[in-house]
């Protein structure tokens, strides 16, 4: 696929998964408030099968690669390799990292935040995250016509900076006209998520080799959901120790803080794709 259209593709995949992502937190309050928890747990489990069923019809030849002797250690050394030999993937890499691990943290004690100390039902609980969901559509929308106005490595890092500004407000949530705080929050850190995951993704196909990406993107996904079981730890002790309101305020700190990591990479000093055609960094 030629560069120029690697942000738009990743930029329809995000938009798929914006408008799911808009629409389950709802479905799943309406289910749990009317049926019960475990009727939602069934449907869940239902709409796995009927997603396997979809994938089931793809009539698409699979293309199998030549056979080869698979050794897992030299194959994960390998795209450890790349990864670190490379200061942008590296930088995404440790910033998907470090955030998640805070994101974690803040997603392990915000239900309980929202139905304890704010006093939401389930219901209004999915609805709130409906709406708050809404920004990951929106940046579906219009990621692609953001990078090409401002460039995409300019979008890229300056939508981890928005995420990271965006958890700020979470922590100011409360009764009444107070819930704004969290819909506010939740539009402009899914905007952000989705923009840094649309541009994160193509500039990690533009620098790995070809024949290794499938090698990186897994290196970096382990980075970026290993942590999360160590997050939700976090999650739990702080609010043990200093309570939901505090958790949530830590968490939206660590998820700032780890915008500097992109900030304070090459990124700062490019403006689109094109500007490592000459090699990685």
């Amino acid at each position: 696929m030629p560069r120029e259209q690697l942000p738009e593709a990743n930029a329809r995949l995000q938009t798929n998964l914006s408008m799911a992502a808009v629409a389950g937190p709802g479905l799943a309050g309406l289910i749990v408030q009317a049926l019960g928890a475990a009727t939602a747990l069934a449907a869940d489990a239902v709409s796995y099968v009927w997603s396997a069923l979809w994938l089931g019809r793809i009539e698409t030849p699979d293309v199998r690669p030549d056979p080869r002797p698979r050794r897992l250690l030299r194959e994960i050394a390998e795209g450890l390799r790349v990864v670190r030999g490379n200061r942008i993937l590296l930088a995404i890499s440790a910033h998907g990292a470090v955030s998640s691990l805070f994101q974690s943290a803040h997603l392990a004690v915000v239900i309980v935040f929202l139905s304890r100390d704010v006093g939401l039902s389930a219901w209004a609980i999915g609805l709130l995250g409906t709406a708050s969901l809404t920004g990951a559509l929106t940046a579906g929308l219009t990621a692609r016509r953001l990078g090409a106005r401002i460039g995409q490595a300019r979008a890229l890092w300056g939508a981890g900076v928005l995420f990271g500004l965006a958890y700020q407000l979470y922590p100011f949530t409360g009764r009444g006209w107070a819930l704004a705080c969290y819909v506010a929050a939740g539009f402009f850190a899914t905007y952000g998520v989705i923009v840094l995951n649309v541009f994160g993704l193509s500039f990690q196909q533009l620098v790995a080799p070809p024949e290794l990406l499938g090698r990186v993107n897994s290196v970096t996904h382990t980075l970026v959901l290993g942590v999360v079981p160590l997050g939700s730890l976090l999650g739990g002790a702080l609010a043990t120790a200093f309570g939901t309101r505090a958790t949530l305020q830590i968490a939206a700190a660590g998820v700032l803080a780890s915008a500097a990591i992109l900030v304070c990479s090459p990124l700062r000093k490019l403006r689109d794709l094109n500007d490592v055609s000459a090699g990685p960094p």
